[in-house]
């Protein structure tokens, strides 16, 4: 008796919370789609309560529904247009796949320059002349022979052997997982195969410290976003998810930490407004200490949300 005056005394909002209070669960792109299809599943949605969705292209698309192309385009109008015609609402999702910040390798296409970056160490008093160290060649007299895209950041020296450490930052091998499978097969250990599942495509990352290769994500992917569906957000279209974007992506070489052509020039300075002549570069860079110029990942994290999270 309790019970039932207990449930006679709920609001009716409690028992049927308005639309606004819905779940939104990812709802998963990874095969061939239609229309039609799109409209049944968001029926389906609303018979069991579900008024919200983040559509998330997957690994499983046909090359036909490519990222960001007229197809794509063509069913997320029809996925948002049927929430609208239903009172639902939609998150749209901004990578294909993830992490987020590369548009599906179409900023590298852009310009080869806004691949991912990252940072190395060698000891220059360990390796030998003539050795390469995390992709970086000495010369005859163990001094680093640069390549054409890879630049000194800084020679330090490790506190606990007075070891000359050389801090090179140059592109690296970064990729973000792609929306379709191989028709062919790929050697064991290459990014295709990275995550145990059938080799699908791995467009390569963006360098998202980097703030004109974000600016040309944001170009891509939310300015179209605006450009084709305007006219439903705010209403029906509430936000854009970004998925976890990641400074490195993914990177199969423990060897790499963030960093981007000139860093250094980018970090805070001190409480007084000026750079601390003990310069350390850091352990989290490299792994032992060392007295260097001081980048640490709260400062690497602090620039990241000034290039990728504030444009966005």
């Amino acid at each position: 008796m309790t019970q039932q005056r207990g449930r006679a005394g709920i609001s009716p909002a409690w028992r049927q919370p308005p639309a606004e209070f819905s779940q939104a669960p990812l709802w998963f792109w990874n095969d061939d789609l239609t229309e039609d299809g799109l409209l049944r599943q968001l029926d389906d949605f609303l018979a069991h309560g579900v008024q919200a969705f983040v559509p998330q292209p997957r690994v499983g698309l046909p090359r036909s529904i490519g990222w960001l192309s007229d197809r794509m385009i063509a069913l997320l109008r029809c996925a948002i247009e049927g929430a609208a015609a239903r009172g639902m609402w939609v998150f749209l999702y901004d990578e294909g796949m993830y992490p987020s910040g590369s548009s599906s390798g179409q900023v590298v296409a852009e310009d080869p320059a806004f691949r991912c970056r990252g940072l190395v160490h060698v000891d220059l008093d360990e390796a030998s002349p003539g050795d390469t160290v995390d992709g970086i060649r000495l010369d005859a007299d163990g001094e680093p022979a640069l390549g054409p895209d890879q630049h000194l950041v800084a020679v330090v020296p490790r506190e606990a052997n007075g070891h000359r450490i050389a801090v090179i930052d140059r592109p690296v091998g970064a990729v973000i997982r792609g929306l379709h499978y191989l028709d062919h097969d790929v050697a064991a250990g290459t990014p295709a195969k990275m995550w145990g599942a059938p080799a699908h495509d791995c467009p390569p990352a963006a360098d998202l410290l980097n703030p004109d290769a974000v600016r040309c994500f944001v170009r891509l992917v939310y300015e179209r976003f605006y450009r084709e569906f305007g006219a439903h957000f705010g209403t029906t279209v509430k936000a854009v998810f970004t998925d976890e974007p990641k400074l490195t992506a993914k990177l199969n070489d423990p060897g790499v930490r963030p960093g981007t052509t000139g860093i250094l020039d980018h970090m805070p300075a001190d409480s007084q407004g000026v750079w601390d002549t003990e310069i350390e570069l850091t352990s989290v860079l490299l792994d032992a200490e060392c007295r260097g110029v001081h980048v640490n990942p709260t400062q690497v994290k602090l620039f990241a949300t000034g290039t990728v999270f504030q444009p966005i």
